[in-house]
This record gives structure tokens, C-alpha cells and sequence, in this order.
């Protein structure tokens, strides 16, 4: 992760983020609650990005990062990455432990804001990158179906139908003054 500076307060910001898997080996994973094509220990499968920023507008990146829905409540989840984490409840509308909302999102274009009085704002659209009219193949350059899931969940091989959607928006609100933080989210995911 780093920053650049450039003329007049502006910088290039970026960051290439892994999941280091030193006691397993990389690969696809299969589990009874787990099934993804994609390889955690590859460079970028976490959050990585490349922007610009400025201390008085903020910045724009692009790239994969978790969702301002996401992000606009971790804060007040005391059983994160645990089995009373609530994103198995506000995050997961299949009821079969994945996360569709409340997740990172690939192939995204951001804004973050600078704290303006208290508040900040963030936006972000991830483009469905579909090769066809609908939203039943993989999006181009993933490995699983936009939804989480592996082709042939919930049908044969090989569409993304249980889930799959388009093109995803999310944002957050948020205000904080002292102890006092009060934010407000939303995420919509076109054409499920």
C-alpha cells in the first residue's frame, strides 16, 4: 500500500492486497460451506485498488474493495469472521453461507470523501461485466458467478443463476461527532 505525491495536494493512491495461506495449500476451495474457484493466496484477491486523491475532495479508485455497506457498519460487529458475525443475517438472502451483500466487490469504480464537518460519504458502482444480455454466465476475468456462488448452483453448468446479478451499486452516509456515529447504507445488485 502506498501513496505518490503530485502537484498541488493531489496523490496516486494504491494498494495490492493477498490472503497469505501459509499452513494450506493454494487452490480452489470445496467444502460443505465453502465452493469457489477463486484462489485466496493469489496477489489481489483481497482489497486492491489504484486512484487519485486529494485532502480536500477525496479520492477515486478503481479496482476491488469491500462494499460501503460493508464498511459503514464493521465497526459495530463484535463477532466478526465469527460464527455470530451479522453478516450471516443482514449479508446472506440464500440462507446457504454466502455473503451477497456486505461483501467485496470486483471491478469497481469508487469515491471516498474527506470528513466535511462529521460526515463522510462513500459511492461505488461495480459494473456486471457480463459477456451476454443476461446475467447467467461468469462476469468477464472472475473466477465464481457475481453472486457468490459456483456455475451450476441451483442449475446445471455452466449459469450463474442462483444470485448472479449485473451491475452493483452501494453507498454510505455516515457522521461521527465524539463517541457519536450514526450512518445510514445501501446496495442494490440489478438484475438478480
Amino acid at each position: 500500500r502506498g501513496q505518490q505525491s503530485l502537484k498541488k495536494n493531489y496523490g496516486v493512491v494504491y494498494q495490492l492486497e493477498t490472503q497469505l495461506d501459509v499452513s494450506s495449500t493454494s487452490g480452489n476451495t470445496y467444502s460443505t460451506s465453502n465452493q469457489s474457484g477463486v484462489v485466496k493466496g493469489g496477489l489481489t484477491s483481497r482489497n486492491s485498488f489504484v486512484g487519485i486523491s486529494n485532502k480536500y475532495l477525496g479520492a477515486v479508485k478503481i479496482g476491488k474493495t469491500d462494499a460501503p455497506y460493508k464498511t459503514s457498519t464493521a465497526r459495530m460487529n463484535p463477532f466478526s469472521a465469527e460464527l455470530g458475525d451479522y453478516q450471516v443475517i443482514m449479508s446472506n438472502t440464500g440462507g446457504d453461507n454466502r455473503v451477497e451483500f456486505g461483501t467485496r466487490l470486483d471491478h469497481a469504480l469508487w469515491y471516498e470523501s474527506p470528513v466535511i464537518n462529521g460526515f463522510t460519504l462513500n459511492a461505488l458502482v461495480s459494473p456486471g461485466q457480463q459477456r451476454a444480455d443476461f446475467n447467467q454466465t461468469i462476469a468477464a476475468g472472475e473466477a465464481d458467478c457475481t453472486g457468490g456462488n459456483l456455475p451450476g448452483s441451483g442449475a446445471t453448468p455452466p449459469f450463474c443463476n442462483d444470485g448472479s446479478y449485473g451491475t452493483a451499486y452501494s453507498y454510505s452516509l455516515g457522521y461521527q461527532a465524539g463517541k457519536l456515529y450514526l450512518t445510514t447504507a445501501y446496495e442494490l445488485h440489478k438484475g438478480v
